[in-house]
């Protein structure tokens, strides 16, 4: 196997017309892929740099829209207070693309009403609550004890 050194001489050599460069096919494919590992290079450098701004990095959250207005600023404001450092950053998405998102694991915790684990995380429960039905005077249901959510179908 040629060494990288060889590679890009006989990639770059032929071809040569009036002192100019024509790169072969190998050549073009390593130059793409000497772009991306560019990219990556800037990335971790923008992620370090990210860091040292923020003393501590940044606590990612993705949520359903009803829970980045409900929930999560009360509980923002007091994980501020308890850790002054890191920044927090509240994305929001609705179901099923929330879940696509947990599963790329881009967030550090994520919000949802579902029971449904995606790839790759695991479920906490953080609230059980009993709901309720408000219905008015004379309704048919009014006569049940427990409603389900078929009875509303008819």
């Amino acid at each position: 196997m040629p060494s990288v050194r060889c590679l890009i001489q006989s990639s770059c050599s032929r071809g040569c017309k009036q002192g100019r460069l024509k790169p072969s096919l190998p050549g073009l494919t390593l130059f793409d892929e000497i772009k991306h590992s560019y990219v990556g290079i800037e990335r971790i450098n923008a992620t370090v740099a990210s860091l040292r701004e923020f003393q501590g990095g940044r606590l990612s959250v993705l949520a359903l829209p009803a829970f980045s207005h409900s929930l999560l600023p009360g509980a923002c404001r007091r994980f501020a207070e308890q850790h002054p450092g890191p920044g927090v950053s509240i994305s929001t998405q609705e179901s099923p693309v929330l879940e696509e998102w947990l599963t790329g694991q881009l967030y550090d915790p994520g919000l949802t009403d579902y029971d449904y684990v995606p790839a790759g995380t695991t479920l906490t429960r953080l609230l059980e609550v009993n709901e309720v039905c408000v219905l008015p005077a004379g309704h048919p249901l009014l006569a049940r004890h427990f409603v389900e959510l078929e009875d509303f179908a008819q």
